[in-house]
Formats: C-alpha cells, sequence, structure tokens
C-alpha cells in the first residue's frame, strides 16, 4: 500500500487530461514493479544456481525455498492482473468506445509490460523447478557417498575384531602360543582388510 501511495502522490503531481491516462499510469508503474520484484527473484535465482555445486549447505537451499515460495504467491497476482488487463481491452469492444491515440500507446504499452511479466514468471518458475531437482539430485548423491563410505569403514573395521576374538577364545590355533602370536594377529588382521579393499575396488564399491 506504500507503494501505491507513492505512485498515486507521484502521479497526481502530473497533468492528466483523463481519469483513464491517470489510471494506465498507475497500471503501468504498478506493472513496472512487478517486473522490479520479477527481476530481483531472477538475481537471487541466479546467485544460488552459481553456488549450488560448491555450497550445498542449508543457507542455499533456505533460499532456494524462499525463492519458490515468492514465486507461488506471485504468479496468481500477475494472472490476476493478466485477466483485469483483458477485461480493460473487453470493454473498449464491448461498449464500442474509441480510445484515443494516448490511450491507444498505454495500452499498447500495458500489454506488453503484461506479457512480459507472464513470461519472465513463467521462465523463472521453470529455472527454479529445475534449481530444485538438480539440488534433490546432489543430496542424493552426496548422501549416497556418504553411506557408501561408512559402508566400507564399517566393514574394514569388523575384520579386527574378528581375528582378535578367534584368537581370545580357548582354543587351538596357529601360533597362539607363540611370543609374537599378537604380531601375527595384525599382519591377517592387515591382509584380510587389504584383500577386502581389492575386492570393493574391483566392484567400484570404492
Amino acid at each position: 500500500m506504500s507503494f501505491f501511495n507513492q505512485s498515486i502522490e507521484q502521479l497526481l503531481v502530473k497533468q492528466h487530461d483523463t481519469r483513464t491516462a491517470f489510471l494506465f499510469d498507475l497500471i503501468l508503474l504498478t506493472m513496472d514493479r512487478y517486473i522490479d520484484i520479477i527481476s530481483r527473484l531472477s538475481e537471487r535465482a541466479e546467485h544460488i544456481q552459481a553456488h549450488l555445486s560448491s555450497h550445498r549447505n542449508n543457507k542455499n537451499f533456505e533460499d532456494l525455498t524462499r525463492v519458490n515460495q515468492d514465486i507461488v504467491f506471485l504468479r496468481p497476482s500477475i494472472q490476476e492482473n493478466s485477466d483485469c488487463f483483458a477485461e480493460i481491452k473487453s470493454f473498449y469492444k464491448d461498449a464500442r468506445a474509441q480510445p484515443d491515440k494516448s490511450d491507444i500507446r498505454q495500452i499498447h504499452k500495458i500489454n506488453i509490460a503484461v506479457k512480459q511479466t507472464t513470461r519472465m514468471i513463467d521462465l523463472i518458475s521453470e529455472n527454479i523447478q529445475q534449481l530444485s531437482d538438480a539440488y534433490d539430485r546432489l543430496i542424493n548423491n552426496d548422501l549416497n557417498s556418504i553411506m557408501r563410505f561408512l559402508t566400507v569403514w564399517s566393514l574394514l573395521l569388523a575384520i579386527p575384531p574378528i581375528v582378535s576374538g578367534f584368537y581370545g577364545m580357548n582354543m587351538h590355533l596357529p601360533l597362539a602360543q607363540n611370543n609374537l602370536s599378537w604380531l601375527f594377529s595384525l599382519v591377517v588382521t592387515a591382509v584380510l582388510m587389504l584383500i577386502l579393499v581389492i575386492y570393493l575396488r574391483q566392484h567400484h564399491s570404492l
């Protein structure tokens, strides 16, 4: 409302021949305001896209969510503006009124602005949807990499307890009574872990 109050005060200073001219000027200022808002959203989307691959943090995700929410609220407003302008044009046809040349120019400008805002909001909405999909894929890839890392290390770290557990049992094992049995168990553990690493590499798990 502060924007409308300032716009009306600004237009009242100017001299308008008709109320229609005043109304068209107000509509043009409003459409320019929408274009500015969409342009800022586009800049925010480009900033998120530029840092998407290198900075996948909560801040970028929150920014992406806010931009998406702004688009959700902005799209119906732009559609309402387009519908209202279509009614204004249909009024001249139904009433068979003949607008003067200045009104025709203003109507043409408003028509261009309405089409521009509709096209811009469609483009940025599609861009944000693609960014959201790309962000989801990157997050899933990161999660898969983390889970694979944890799985591999859990397999590797499971070997030492198995070897030491066997040598802790009251049963006859090779070199169990030797003074260097602890060294033998370490060698066996290292060999088994190496075999597991080679196996995982050959099967593209590492």
